[in-house]
């Protein structure tokens, strides 16, 4: 299994990028959400990523999060779940709102969203509640209901601000922590203002 890569983005298209490792292409699916933080450059990034080989697939999945990656596994457990209807999922819910969504069964969010049906969504937050509680632990330390409307009480920009950390490669709680320390400084802050700011105070922690 190859758990991550680290190289640049060559070719960007609507499904997948062209991933360079030491002069090897790969072709790497990502879901599309994703795909907006991964612009062709000659900076070296980190992929996490998934591997499915078959008799007639050899398919790489790639996420700028491992938690993305996680939860792309898991939804591949359920039955009927595939790797386009997994990554359509990750595409219109980011991954810490997945769990949520998943811990607490609200299935009218996913059948919203393209492939996914009543029965499935269903099954989805029926058969993935608990493993869903066990990354939230681990990437929050949160497991309690209190716990989860800290979460929901983000504002949007300071969402998209964590979306973007956790893309970079930080822990979710570690990015919260910086966006909440730069928002009680600055609470007119854009997310641009947020992302940079939060940023100067995780370097200075590490």
């Amino acid at each position: 299994m190859i758990g991550f890569l680290r190289g640049r983005v060559v070719i960007r298209d609507v499904k997948s990028i062209l991933f360079d490792v030491n002069g090897v292409g790969y072709e790497i699916f990502m879901p599309f959400s994703e795909l907006a933080h991964f612009l062709p450059s000659d900076k070296e990034v980190i992929l996490y990523t998934h591997l499915i080989w078959r008799e007639d697939l050899i398919n790489l999945y790639g996420f700028g999060a491992a938690l993305s990656r996680d939860i792309f596994r898991i939804l591949l457990d359920v039955s009927g779940v595939g790797a386009k209807v997994s990554l359509n999922i990750l595409s219109h819910i980011r991954a810490n709102e997945l769990l949520l969504v998943i811990s607490k069964g609200e299935t009218r969010k996913l059948e919203e969203i393209s492939g996914v049906g009543k029965k499935t969504a269903a099954k989805i937050c029926i058969d993935l509640k608990e493993k869903a509680k066990a990354l939230l632990s681990r990437d929050s330390n949160m497991l309690t209901n209190s716990d989860f409307n800290v979460v929901e009480k983000l504002s949007s920009v300071e969402e998209d601000a964590l979306s973007a950390l956790i893309n970079l490669g930080y822990r979710s709680n570690e990015a919260r922590v910086a966006i909440e320390k730069t928002v009680s400084l600055k609470n007119d802050a854009n997310v641009e203002e947020i992302i940079r700011l939060s940023l100067q105070l995780l370097a200075k922690s590490s």
